[in-house]
């Protein structure tokens, strides 16, 4: 009994440990922006903001994005964009 519950304090002491995000915890997606052959999900913001779905966030690593980008409308409110010192960009209806 005493080495099932040292066991079960051991796995839970271990999960405590690891890093969670709010968005893993509510099935929500982190979409990342970046350079090209580093590791982010989307190399432009349009194309992130096209694959976001409701309660997505899109995090656009620092760099220069030569680029227009389109917030649709039924977007602007579901989605959260946030630069690479995590401030959120506005949308034109905060502007």
């Amino acid at each position: 009994m005493k080495k099932r519950l040292a066991i079960v304090l051991s796995v839970l002491l271990l999960l405590s440990l690891m890093p969670v995000s709010v968005a893993a915890v509510t099935g929500e997606t982190v979409i990342t922006v970046g350079p090209e052959g580093e590791g982010y999900s989307y190399n432009t913001i349009q194309a992130a903001i096209d694959a976001a779905a409701d309660g997505d966030t899109i995090q656009i690593a620092a760099g220069t994005y030569d680029e227009s980008v389109v917030v649709p409308e039924e977007k602007v409110r579901s989605i959260t964009i946030l630069g690479a010192d995590s401030a959120t960009i506005p949308t034109s209806s905060e502007v």
